[in-house]
């Protein structure tokens, strides 16, 4: 299936990326980086368009909207189109 494909190559690029054998380009060109400290208060706010999007896909997922193939095929080709553009 294409999702799991996907997320099998995402996976790979992701572990690469926490090993730190793979640099994004911005921190391959640049040697002054800063480490991100994140502490115990760091937050998330969604916005109200955010929560109603949020609550769109909730729907469709509990109407099965979700569980046809063309769908899935459509998302996987998307979320592959995204991945390949983090790499």
């Amino acid at each position: 299936m294409k999702i799991e494909q996907t997320l099998q190559a995402y996976a790979a690029v992701a572990t690469q990326v926490r090993s730190g054998a793979h640099a994004s380009p911005s921190r391959a060109s640049s040697d002054n980086s800063v480490p991100v400290r994140k502490t115990s208060r760091d937050t998330v706010e969604i916005s109200a368009e955010g929560k109603r999007r949020l609550s769109m896909i909730q729907n469709r997922i509990d109407s099965g909207y979700y569980h046809s193939s063309a769908v899935t095929d459509d998302i996987s080709d998307k979320l592959s189109k995204v991945l390949d553009s983090l790499t």
